[in-house]
């Protein structure tokens, strides 16, 4: 388990308490997401010291979280030295305490391929990288080819000219959204690179499709990378794998329904 807190250090102690159990704990180090972890040598260490004394607790480590690296930042040097500059010292804070870690665990696609530019780092954490998305394709932290799902969706109306509804909406692609010339983004569609889909209600998408010379018509079904495909897998009972003898078989998404 990660944390960053006393609070959540006694939680975890009081739960292990209850269940008979031992549970590893990460302290968590803020590289610069600024979302949770703290970066204080002094107040690393005292986590950490915490987590190596409570009764039902184990201090195995430290938990980074690289998810302000994207783009071009994810590939430069220097963004690694930033962030090694602010690390060494919490590292070799826990060490003078007698409490090397034995995990330090690093994760986000974006600087999958240069986590090794992070010192110390013995795990790397990755979600996206097993499918890809449209957030990785935009920063061009992987290809066309690479972006393992689509979400199928059919035209629904075109009765406004220049803009096509698809039976996509929230629930399918997710809300989360991209800025892409100055205009969002909700995903992509391979087959018309030149339309956008621009709002998305429950169940339905709204597809700007003026850019396009042949635009899809009513009935046609559209394939669509989602912008973040970790938020729609679990949205879904099934999936469908297409093989490479052109086979199509059938898998149930086991966390159906389920967030962490």
């Amino acid at each position: 388990m990660a944390a960053d807190t006393e609070y959540l250090i006694d939680e975890l102690a009081h739960a292990a308490g209850e269940q008979a159990v031992t549970i590893g704990i990460l302290i968590m180090f803020d590289a610069g997401l600024h979302r949770c972890g703290v970066a204080d040598p002094g107040q690393l260490a005292r986590l950490a010291r915490l987590a190596a004394t409570r009764k039902g607790l184990r201090f195995d480590g430290v938990q980074i979280y690289l998810g302000h690296l994207y783009g071009d930042a994810a590939r430069s040097a220097d963004s690694f030295k930033t962030i090694n500059r602010l690390w060494e010292p919490a590292h070799e804070a826990l060490c003078a305490a007698g409490l090397r870690p034995r995990i330090v665990s690093s994760g986000s696609t974006p600087s999958v391929f240069h986590t090794h530019r992070l010192r110390h780092v013995t795990e790397i954490r990755v979600g996206t990288a097993v499918y890809q998305d449209y957030f990785s394709l935009k920063f061009n932290h992987c290809t066309l080819d690479e972006c393992a799902a689509r979400v199928v969706a059919t035209v629904v109306s075109d009765v406004v000219p220049g803009q096509v509804i698809i039976d996509a909406g929230a629930k399918a692609l997710s809300a989360k959204q991209l800025l892409r010339n100055e205009n969002l983004e909700m995903g992509f569609i391979p087959e018309y690179p030149e339309a956008r889909i621009f709002r998305l209600h429950e169940e339905h998408g709204w597809v700007d499709v003026s850019r396009c010379k042949a635009p899809p018509r009513i009935g046609q079904r559209l394939s669509i990378v989602p912008v973040a495909v970790s938020h729609c897998v679990n949205q879904y009972d099934e999936f469908h794998l297409l093989m490479t003898g052109g086979g199509v078989e059938k898998e149930s998404v086991d966390a159906r329904g389920c967030y962490h």
